[in-house]
């Protein structure tokens, strides 16, 4: 017998997710988000549906989160990475990420982690040397 995971059951993991979790189209563009992506950061859906991932990012993480979105949809690999991201209140925050692309829907899938306390302390530490 296989076990099958019911659409219900996705979407519930989807929905009480502490992490940021969100669905980009082939073009940068927030297809989806749930609510945690929208409570962690402050936005609206509206404010980020069919926006850009890069009009929220730190504008020294856009160069490399356009690499490696584009190794992601070139490679259809898992990649690993962290970026800074902008709240609604105009503070970034840091995030671990995990991407994957499906180059057969042109989408690329997105999980991130708040690691904002795992960079202070790293940053903290860096400044102390």
């Amino acid at each position: 017998m296989q076990n099958v995971v019911s659409l219900k059951d996705l979407w519930e993991i989807y929905n009480i997710s502490l992490n940021l979790i969100c669905i980009i189209d082939s073009n940068g563009c927030f297809k989806h988000v749930n609510p945690s992506f929208l409570k962690v950061l402050g936005y609206a859906e509206d404010d980020l549906i069919e926006k850009s991932f890069n009009h929220i990012v730190h504008p020294e993480d856009v160069a490399d989160n356009f690499t490696i979105t584009t190794e992601n949809i070139l490679t259809d690999q898992v990649l690993y990475f962290t970026s800074r991201m902008r709240t609604k209140q105009g503070e970034y925050k840091y995030f671990s990420w995990t991407t994957t692309a499906m180059n057969a829907n042109g989408k690329i899938y997105a999980i991130a982690s708040d690691s904002w306390k795992t960079m202070s302390v790293k940053d903290n530490l860096t400044c102390s040397n």
